[in-house]
């Protein structure tokens, strides 16, 4: 199985995937390697070879990172939903206290 298929089997890659800097780790020799595959070059170019995966073989598929110096807006969002519930526990408990 090739690291396209590979991925296609386990779902299918988002929009938001990074396919220029696809992680494989393989083990060879009782070593482990990780190897980056710009998988958007695989795909673009037809004649390119393709990446036979080994058996152990694992596929790392990350997020491209977008926003404000490279922060996600995910990122963004989940800090600034954690700041609103400590504000609103601090004024709680300012409330209960008096």
């Amino acid at each position: 199985m090739d690291l396209l298929e590979a991925i296609a089997v386990a779902g299918g890659y988002s929009q938001n995937a990074d396919l220029t800097k696809v992680r494989v780790a393989s083990k060879l020799d009782g070593y482990a390697n990780v190897y980056t595959v710009n998988l958007k070059k695989h795909i673009e170019q037809s004649g390119t070879p393709r990446y036979v995966l080994g058996a152990e073989d694992a596929v790392i598929l990350q997020e491209r990172r977008s926003g404000i110096f490279g922060v996600g807006l995910g990122v963004l969002r989940d800090v600034l939903t954690l700041g609103g519930s400590v504000t609103s526990i601090v004024l709680l408990v300012d409330r209960l206290s008096e």
